[in-house]
């Protein structure tokens, strides 16, 4: 993996594949604070090939921030959930269920780090911007999180 990267570069498609076949195996292995670093350079590598938007980069991103929380390391988790969120949001919009779960994900985030007021504010705000009907799933399931986290 490493001669390859050497010879094609950071951004070429082969380098990202053989990158993120290595990551998934660490995961797989439980390795998550061995994956966080090779997968911060992947997104730093789909960031600049491929676009801060790009499905796979939002994947990397997700992966990335999944990583950060199991290893608790949730300072570090938190700018990727609130990227992930917005770019979920604007490239695929509020219908797609990985837009709710990543807010619920950053609100808990927000929680273990004892910002309980950011966390309903997280919340509160997807359901104040979000154009889907109050009878859609993912306005429930961020209704029902909000909830969980009760109103002070």
């Amino acid at each position: 993996w490493t001669s390859g990267r050497k010879k094609l570069g950071e951004e070429h498609r082969t380098t990202l594949a053989a990158a993120k076949s290595l990551v998934f195996a660490l995961l797989s292995q439980r390795k998550f604070a061995d994956a966080a670093p090779l997968l911060e350079r992947q997104l730093a590598a789909e960031r600049a090939g491929l676009g801060e938007d790009h499905q796979a980069t939002l994947q990397t991103r997700k992966m990335l921030a999944e990583a950060l929380l199991m290893s608790r390391d949730y300072a570090a988790a938190e700018p990727h959930l609130r990227e992930l969120q917005r770019g979920l949001r604007t490239t695929f919009g509020d219908q797609h269920p990985a837009a709710a779960s990543t807010t619920v994900t950053l609100a808990r985030c927000l929680d273990q780090l004892d910002r309980r007021d950011d966390a309903r504010a997280v919340l509160r705000s997807f359901l104040a911007e979000t154009e889907l009907p109050k009878d859609h799933a993912n306005v429930a399931a961020v209704q029902a999180a909000l909830e969980r986290f009760g109103q002070d």
